[in-house]
């Protein structure tokens, strides 16, 4: 049965947020469609990254742990995880969305977090030149994003990523913590250390922060924009406030 293990993670990672999408007080469903093309976005983007990865044994999976479905070099479940990961993080962001109050302190707040990860990303994209592929290519993709994202017009999205962000820090140290062989004998995924910075937070590559960074941000990013592209609000709330 171990080889349902990576499913299994799954399974519990998105149980809740799917239950509680259909709550009449917050009804997350009825974005399932915004949702869906930011999921699109993030498999276009991050599936030939994973695709270029695997094959070149940056990290690899445990073929004990997973049904042995490939595509792409990638197990079933590698592709689910981003559907999965992506459907869950969306479904806090929706929460944070539709009930925080944002005041001055969180607005700054927001502003600081983006100038303090651009000064990070770049400073772990300077270091990991040329050895390490894994944290120059999560850091460059991080660096890009999070740029985009700090000119853009879109306080308020800034300020509801930020709090959904470090929320989704919870569970991101729970199913990766899972995956990495935190809590089994053997890692679902293992990754080559000469690849990235070979430091790690109990069983979890620093670099995987920086990866689930990359990916929570353009599918949140993907997400807000397309919800309110047809609306000034959320440029205006946010300089009212």
């Amino acid at each position: 049965m171990s080889n349902l293990y990576y499913l299994f993670i799954l399974a519990c990672s998105v149980f809740f947020p799917l239950v509680l999408s259909f709550y009449p007080k917050n009804p997350f469903y009825k974005n399932f469609k915004y949702v869906l093309l930011s999921i699109v976005f993030v498999l276009v983007v991050f599936i030939p990254w994973d695709v270029f990865f695997t094959l070149n044994k940056v990290w690899g999976f445990n073929s004990d742990y997973v049904l042995g479905i490939y595509l792409l070099s990638l197990p079933l479940e590698e592709w689910l995880f981003f559907v999965v990961v992506n459907f869950s993080t969306l479904f806090i962001f929706h929460l944070i969305e539709i009930n925080l109050k944002v005041g001055m302190a969180l607005k700054l707040a927001s502003e600081a977090f983006f100038y303090f990860a651009i000064l990070i990303l770049f400073f772990c994209l300077i270091i990991s030149v040329p050895e390490k592929s894994y944290t120059f290519t999560a850091s460059l993709v991080g660096i890009l994003l999070a740029l985009i994202v700090k000119v853009s017009r879109l306080g308020l999205f800034r300020v509801y990523f930020l709090i959904s962000y470090l929320i989704s820090l919870v569970p991101f140290f729970i199913v990766n913590g899972a995956l990495t062989g935190l809590w089994s004998s053997e890692p679902v995924v293992f990754y080559d250390d000469t690849k990235n910075l070979s430091i790690r937070f109990f069983s979890i590559p620093l670099d995987d922060l920086i990866y689930n960074f990359d990916m929570i941000l353009l599918a949140s990013f993907t997400y807000f924009v397309s919800k309110n592209s047809k609306s000034d609000q959320v440029f205006e709330e946010y300089e009212q406030r």
